[in-house]
């Protein structure tokens, strides 16, 4: 179109209006290209593409540095599975993460979402339809933290007499250790924190421990230690109604 046109103009008259990098998602790819459609340009600028990996409504992401002054020096990309922390949280309650300075990640009623622990970010539950308004996919409340350099503190607060699953990950040059807590009950303004400790884990220790305070009130009622999977059956085990 016309207007496509016009856009390739202005971002190649750099001496005017200085674009390097153009940078777009939800394309299916993974490429870094120019005007032309040819791959891994030398040239400026550069039109970069994020994918859209795993199932409907999943998000992407793409990670990049740039080198500068002046940012013709050094332009790197990195590949889709960099180094993160993740945890994920399926049905009832609401999810926070805090790092060792007490920076929140997570959302907060009055402020809306929060990204206080640096370079992390914030995904509120949503569920995805096809053109005929049927479910194909629920996502979770979620946190990612990108190149983790602390330990984290994942938190669930009830919201009703419910379950939830919890899974938490973390990938450190390409290994990936998960942890997942699944059928855990919980009730409104309970508070459930969960340590994880990731070597114990990847060697099929117990290296999470979930603390649980009942009702809210600023003291652990319990404290349970796990492997790599926490079931409803030990759950209840530990902590029978």
């Amino acid at each position: 179109s016309p207007y496509t046109e016009q856009f390739f103009e202005y971002c190649e008259d750099r001496a005017t209006n200085n674009v390097y990098l153009v940078l777009s998602g939800h394309t299916h790819q993974w490429r870094v290209y120019d005007r032309d459609g040819n791959n891994d340009p030398t040239g400026y600028p550069k039109y970069i593409q994020t994918g859209k990996p795993g199932g409907p409504g999943e998000p992407a992401y793409r990670k990049f540095t740039v080198s500068s002054p002046p940012v013709d020096e050094l332009v790197e990309f990195s590949e889709p599975d960099f180094n993160h922390v993740s945890s994920r949280l399926y049905a009832s309650g609401a999810l926070h993460i805090f790092d060792s300075d007490g920076n929140h990640t997570g959302y907060d009623p009055v402020n809306g979402a929060e990204m206080g622990i640096p370079d992390s970010f914030y995904f509120c539950h949503s569920v995805v339809e096809d053109e005929n308004g049927v479910t194909v996919n629920v996502l979770p409340e979620q946190v990612l933290v990108f190149d983790p350099c602390d330990e984290y503190l994942s938190q669930v607060i009830g919201t009703d007499n419910a379950h939830y699953r919890l899974v938490l990950s973390s990938r450190t040059d390409g290994n990936e250790v998960s942890f997942d807590a699944n059928g855990i009950a919980t009730s409104p303004g309970a508070i459930h924190d969960y340590l994880t400790d990731w070597d114990a884990l990847s060697r099929g220790e117990q290296g999470a421990t979930l603390l649980i305070d009942g009702d809210g009130d600023g003291t652990y009622d319990l404290e349970i230690a796990s492997d790599a999977n926490l079931t409803r059956e030990e759950y209840m085990e530990a902590h029978p109604v």
